[in-house]
């Protein structure tokens, strides 16, 4: 609820840009399944941050682009791991510091969480339209 209105700038940013969605507000866990099923079934793909719906887009047969920032994907990304024959990728800042990842709750680098602030929307979409 606290980062409600951020997602919702963002929805309203990315309508302009046709084929990306940004879907804000708490749904059920059958009917996200179900709009990860049918994207898949689509060809659609999922990026975002480790979180439930990002694992719940990767079992549901969903490409998933993973943002990953203090977390080590090998222990929180999606299954299966990244790897030539994954569907999914793993994305991490260009300028990623030497601490990450670090899997802390709380980022001490001294220009802040860098880990995340510098994967650029540009970074996401060249993921999302790459092979």
């Amino acid at each position: 609820p606290e980062v409600e209105g951020l997602g919702r700038a963002l929805a309203s940013d990315l309508a302009r840009h046709p084929g990306l969605r940004h879907w804000v507000g708490q749904r059920g866990l059958r009917e996200l399944a179900a709009f990860f099923a049918a994207a898949a079934e689509r060809g659609a793909r999922f990026a975002g941050c480790d979180s439930g719906p990002m694992h719940l887009a990767a079992a549901c047969g969903l490409p998933v682009v993973s943002l990953a920032g203090p977390q080590s994907h090998l222990r929180t990304g999606p299954w299966p791991p990244p790897a030539p024959s994954s569907p999914h990728r793993v994305l991490r800042s260009p300028t990623s510091p030497a601490c990450a990842p670090c899997r802390s709750r709380r980022c001490r680098h001294p220009r802040g969480p860098v880990c995340m602030v510098d994967l650029s929307p540009g970074i996401v979409l060249e993921a999302l339209t790459g092979p």
